[in-house]
This record gives structure tokens, C-alpha cells and sequence, in this order.
């Protein structure tokens, strides 16, 4: 028998995570490799494209934690999902901390001194204490604020989405997007008007519910289809004008917080949206779906360990050709890191604090 579960949000789930691997494989040279060369283009390809990873995280989850139907109390959000990142936040940042230490004194042979271990537990406060574990403050932030959200979800009208789906392009991306290309220009050109609270991420949040609960007329979807498409390239193009005519690499259009960014996001969601409404699965795939769905979060995790390795090791996306380098590096570390997440998930406890 199938599931109730919505095929669709677990593969882009699953998808996601993926595009997270490829981000961090292809930037571990980006930063470094001369941005005139071949090998720093193809790297920006794999880069540009998969931008639309983090807010598709956040597009998921809004439709699991704004679904006014779905019982979902303050004390579940504080007491089971705010306090299971936090467990995995002290966890996995801990072990990145003690483990950079030991490659510090026994690869590097530094010498380590008390400021280090402190430094360790410092980054929990002033910073993330390893890089790509900021989207677990992220979503705490934006789970400490469900509850707000789902009482105005409740009592709103479609209308009522729609209107904070406008104001986030036009003034949380759009507007800081111009704003920072006057900037650049000069700045006496800065535009001293912005509405912080349409500025974050919160956005994609309701998005991702909106998107869910509601059929997009054809036209309207073959927009942003297009959009997306051309938001990609652009972002491909334009990224590797602005470091070449710099010469350095210039991530302006990394951000997540961009609208090329957000039109490849909105675009992906409705694509996998559209094919799982018609696409006849088995059992057996739906199952196998569900299981990597649920080892997303361990993956996500893991995964940069396996980045180090290969950094440790020697083993690059420029050692050859980077087109065959990044997938290859970046299926094998997915591979990898399902495997140690499969394995710790054989422990119900573990399983429910840190994956």
C-alpha cells in the first residue's frame, strides 16, 4: 500500500540535499583557481546552477509547518523540532570543531593551545561552528516564528499569500538586489529604504505553502519556468563577466536572497510538483524515496567530512577534467555519507537527535 506521504516534497528533498553536495564540491576550488581558465568555467556552471538549493529546504518545510491543518503546538516546535536542530547543531558542531583540531596538530603538526578549544565553543555564539551548519540558525529563527505565521495562515485568504509573496520579491529581493548594483556604481546612489522583515528568508517559507496548496494557472507557470531558465544562465554569464573583468571570483549572483535565485527555486518546486501529480510510481520507489528523504538531514550534516577527506587526500575537482570531477566527487561523497547516516540511524536514539 502507498503512503500519504507527498512524493514530490520528498524528492526535492532528496534532490536538494544533492544540489548541497554539488554546491560545496564545485566551490572547494572556485575560490582559488584562476577565474580566466576553463576549469574555473565548467566550476562555475555546476555552481550557478544549483543556487536554488537552501530555499527549496525552507519551501518544504513551509508546507509542513504552515499547514493549518497539521496540529502542530508551540511546545512541538520548541520541544521536538527546535530542540532536535539544537542537539544536532552542539553535536555535529563540536565534532567539525575537534576533528579540525586534530588535523591541525596531527597532519598540519601545529601546535594546539587553549585558545583553540575555546575558539571551538565560541563559534556557537559569534558565528556557525562549522560553515554550512548556518542554515541550522536559520531554521531555528524561522521555527521560533511558526507560530505567528500559522495564526495569520489560518484566518488568511489566498489573496492574503499572495500580497506577502509580492512584497518579498519587490521589496526583500528585487529592491536590495538594485540597491546593491547602485552601490557598486557609487554610494551616493544607495536607496535608504528597506523592510527587514521581507529581507530574510521567510519568504520561501510561505512560498513553499502556497505553491503546495494551490494550482498555478499554466500561463502563469510557463513564466516562471521561463524566468528560471533564464535566471540560470544569467547567472552563469553574468558571474563569470563580473570575475573575469575583476579578476577574482565575484559571488554577487550566489546569493539565495536574489530573484534569479528565487525564480530557479519557485520553477523547480512546481516542476516536480506537476510530474509527480501524473507520474504512476511503484511501492518500491515511493519507499525508497521516503528512506532517502529521511537520511537528508544526517546527509546534509555528513557530508562535508567527506569534502575534507578528499581534501586531505589530495583529491580535487581540478585533479581532472572538473566536468567528470564534480559529479563524480559529488555522487560519491552522497553515496558515502547515506552509508554512515544509514548506519547511525540503526540506533533509535541517535536516530532522532542528530539525522
Amino acid at each position: 500500500m502507498k503512503s500519504n506521504r507527498v512524493i514530490y516534497l520528498d524528492c526535492l528533498r532528496v534532490i536538494a540535499t544533492m544540489a548541497v553536495i554539488i554546491l560545496h564540491t564545485a566551490a572547494s576550488q572556485w575560490y582559488i583557481t584562476p577565474v580566466n581558465s576553463l576549469n574555473w568555467k565548467i566550476l562555475n556552471i555546476y555552481d550557478s546552477l544549483v543556487r536554488w538549493c537552501v530555499p527549496m529546504f525552507l519551501m518544504i518545510s513551509g508546507v509542513f509547518f504552515l499547514d493549518p491543518t497539521k496540529n502542530i503546538s508551540k511546545k512541538d516546535i520548541f520541544h521536538k523540532y527546535i530542540k532536535r536542530i539544537l542537539i544536532a547543531l552542539i553535536f555535529w558542531g563540536l565534532l567539525y570543531g575537534f576533528i579540525a583540531l586534530f588535523a591541525k596538530s596531527f597532519i598540519n603538526h601545529e601546535k594546539i593551545v587553549s585558545y583553540d578549544i575555546i575558539k571551538i565553543f565560541a563559534k556557537f555564539i559569534f558565528g556557525p561552528p562549522w560553515y554550512h551548519l548556518w542554515f541550522l540558525y536559520l531554521i531555528i529563527g524561522v521555527y521560533m516564528l511558526t507560530p505567528i505565521f500559522r495564526t495569520f495562515i489560518s484566518s488568511s485568504k489566498k489573496e492574503d499569500i499572495e500580497y506577502i509573496l509580492i512584497l518579498f520579491f519587490l521589496l526583500g529581493l528585487l529592491l536590495p538586489t538594485i540597491n546593491s548594483i547602485l552601490i557598486s556604481i557609487n554610494q551616493k546612489y544607495s536607496i535608504n529604504f528597506s523592510i527587514v522583515e521581507l529581507t530574510g528568508y521567510v519568504g520561501y517559507y510561505f512560498a513553499g505553502y502556497y505553491f503546495y496548496k494551490n494550482e498555478i494557472s499554466k500561463k502563469l507557470k510557463y513564466i516562471i519556468y521561463l524566468f528560471g531558465i533564464i535566471s540560470a544562465i544569467c547567472t552563469i554569464l553574468i558571474t563569470s563577466y563580473l570575475s573575469i573583468l575583476k579578476g577574482e571570483p565575484n559571488e554577487f549572483l550566489y546569493s539565495y536572497l536574489l530573484p534569479t535565485t528565487m525564480f530557479e527555486t519557485y520553477a523547480i518546486f512546481l516542476v516536480f510538483k506537476d510530474i509527480f501529480n501524473s507520474f504512476n510510481y511503484s511501492n518500491k520507489f515511493e519507499k525508497t524515496i521516503i528512506y532517502l528523504s529521511n537520511c537528508s538531514f544526517g546527509i546534509y550534516l555528513i557530508h562535508d567530512f567527506i569534502n575534507q577527506a578528499y581534501s586531505i587526500i589530495g583529491l580535487k575537482t581540478t585533479t581532472y577534467n572538473p566536468i567528470i570531477m564534480v559529479p563524480i566527487l559529488s555522487v560519491l561523497n552522497m553515496v558515502i555519507s547515506f552509508i554512515i547516516i544509514s548506519l547511525i540511524r540503526s540506533n533509535s536514539l541517535v536516530r532522532k537527535y542528530i539525522t
